[in-house]
């Protein structure tokens, strides 16, 4: 299976977690508290649906997937409604896990 997972680090630091569709180099929107839940609705998700309903303005965050051997990229989430909003992964893609930001 070429599925992963990861998570997206908030400019706060909070880390909430997804999945990765390595068989098709998507990140799946939904975001989730832990890896358990994300192991919980595994496949569940529709890797299309990334409709922000809260009115809040999604915030910048750096998104993390161990696939491939591990890289992380820029996007916007909200945190509000748990989803990956936007992404620019494979084009600007930086190998390794993101540091955590000063406070």
């Amino acid at each position: 299976m070429s599925h992963s997972s990861g998570y997206v680090l908030f400019k706060d630091n909070l880390k909430l977690f997804y999945e990765y569709n390595g068989t098709v180099d998507i990140v799946l929107p939904k975001l989730w508290n832990t890896m358990k839940e994300v192991d919980i609705h595994w496949r569940e998700y529709d890797p299309f649906d990334r409709k922000c309903i809260c009115g809040k303005e999604p915030e910048p965050v750096q998104i993390y997937t161990s696939y491939g051997g591990g890289y992380y990229f820029e996007g916007t989430a909200c945190r509000t409604c748990m989803l990956i909003i936007d992404n620019e992964e494979i084009y600007f893609s930086v190998d390794g896990e993101p540091e955590l930001n000063e406070k």
